[in-house]
């Protein structure tokens, strides 16, 4: 039995094998881009990332340590202490103490004060230094003595500040689950949503504006002393408030 042999394919040089690769090419995705001298495009790790396209595009290490949640939550601290005096009706005590309302008020601001600069330090160094040890690890550009200064005393005043105004904004509702619950709403929806449709006022209201310039936040917020110069405006005039409050009308 005679067995025909079977026909080889083109080899690559004929014309035909060449047009088809060349058709190949123009027409295939980015595994083939590099073969053409292109950079392929970095696909997206999982499906988060394709709803949130700036994950993980934050490159200055600056920006990595200043935007700390914890200072918000001293100022809701700050509020839970001074409501909660009202609600376990511990204040009749306190001012029998100190019969010196303001001074009472004062005191207990100035403590919160200083409570917040040491919850800051507790949290912002150790992230500093295993942020550091991370970038330095993975070759990017660390932060340095100058710019851990910097995150310090942006992170130490806005917390220095806060407290007291959560204190202070307490001792004026005195409800401990209004006063919680409006300060969250303030900081997280009021005031961003503020911001957004008028810049010019939303970036000197006090929970998000006016801290996010002395963080350093994003693109239109206020310069860093002027900033601070606003947080410190709106903790003496809630401080005000709340201690003609607290002298002028009953306990309970």
């Amino acid at each position: 039995m005679h067995l025909r042999p079977y026909p080889h394919p083109p080899t690559p040089t004929s014309p035909n094998h060449r047009v088809v690769c060349l058709q190949l090419l123009a027409s295939s995705g980015p595994s083939t881009h590099r073969f053409a001298g292109k950079t392929p495009r970095k696909t997206p790790l999982n499906a988060y990332e394709l709803r949130n396209p700036g994950l993980g595009k934050e490159t200055k290490p600056h920006a990595l340590f200043t935007n700390n949640a914890i200072t918000y939550i001293i100022v809701i601290l700050g509020a839970i202490a001074m409501t909660g005096e009202w609600r376990h009706r511990t204040i009749t005590g306190a001012v029998l103490a100190a019969p010196n309302r303001v001074r009472l008020l004062a005191a207990k601001a100035i403590s919160y004060s200083v409570a917040g600069i040491a919850l800051s330090i507790l949290v912002t160094v150790p992230t500093i230094i295993v942020g550091e040890l991370v970038l330095s690890g993975r070759g990017q550009a660390t932060l340095g003595a100058g710019g851990i200064a910097d995150v310090l005393w942006r992170n130490l005043a806005v917390a220095a500040l806060l407290g007291p105004l959560g204190i202070c904004v307490g001792a004026l509702v005195r409800n401990q689950i209004v006063t919680v619950v409006g300060l969250v709403i303030m900081a997280a929806a009021l005031e961003p949503a503020v911001f957004q449709a008028v810049p010019e006022v939303g970036r000197f209201l006090p929970l998000a504006g006016a801290p996010g310039g002395v963080l350093g936040g994003t693109h239109g917020v206020l310069s860093p002393a002027l900033a601070l110069a606003v947080m410190v405006a709106w903790t003496l005039t809630v401080f005000a408030a709340a201690a003609w409050r607290l002298r002028g009308r009953d306990l309970v």
